[in-house]
Formats: structure tokens, C-alpha cells, sequence
């Protein structure tokens, strides 16, 4: 882990997708399999969880409970790969959050677009 705390070194998937700016990214489907670079998992590319830069695959639980972590400290999800920091689309992020957790994501994307 860097200074920050994101994870450092570690290889990156060119992921193919023809999703819009705002829904959740997701890889084209194929076989390939990756690794989770947080708990060391295999991931599926059809249900590999990513955030707008498309190249770091995580598994849903790490990225679901990286997300509420984030949130409790008041801070908006980025990507945990180290010098990403490619930030989460609101829709990710509904699929990553129960409703009483998007409560206090929304108003701080919307401080953070302003």
C-alpha cells in the first residue's frame, strides 16, 4: 500500500465497454479471469466492478465495503489502485450502496461537482 493507502505496482486490464458516462462501467464479457488486488480473488470480467478509468477489476465486496469506509470518513470513492484515482459514476456507485449510504453520497458528489 502507498502513503494514501492505495494499492501500488500492480497490473492493469484495458477493458472494452461501450457504457455511458453515467452508468456503471463493465467489461466486455469474455473468459478472461483477473485477480482482485485487495483480496486476491478471482474476478470474472462480467462481474468485475471498475470505476471510470475501466482497468483496475476489484470484486464486489472490497469495492462495496471500500466504498462505505470512504463514506464514513467523508470522502467520495476513488479507484484503490495507487496514482489512478479515477473516481466512481453515481451509478456505480448505487449498485456498490444501500439507500441509507447513497444518503451521504450524493451530497458530497454534488460538493464535488461544484
Amino acid at each position: 500500500h502507498g502513503e494514501d493507502g492505495r494499492l501500488q505496482g500492480l497490473p492493469t486490464w484495458t477493458l472494452v465497454t461501450t457504457a455511458r458516462d453515467d452508468s456503471a462501467p463493465r467489461p466486455e464479457s469474455g473468459n478472461c479471469v483477473g485477480q482482485c488486488p485487495v483480496c486476491f480473488d478471482q474476478v470474472d470480467p462480467s462481474t468485475a466492478v471498475v470505476f471510470r478509468c475501466r482497468r483496475h477489476p476489484f470484486c464486489h465486496e472490497c469495492c462495496a465495503n471500500y466504498f462505505k469506509a470512504e463514506l464514513n470518513q467523508g470522502k467520495l470513492p476513488v479507484c484503490m489502485v495507487d496514482g489512478c484515482g479515477a473516481e466512481a459514476c453515481p451509478r456505480l456507485a448505487e449498485l456498490m450502496l444501500p439507500d441509507d449510504e447513497m444518503d451521504k453520497y450524493l451530497p458530497l458528489a454534488l460538493q464535488s461537482a461544484r
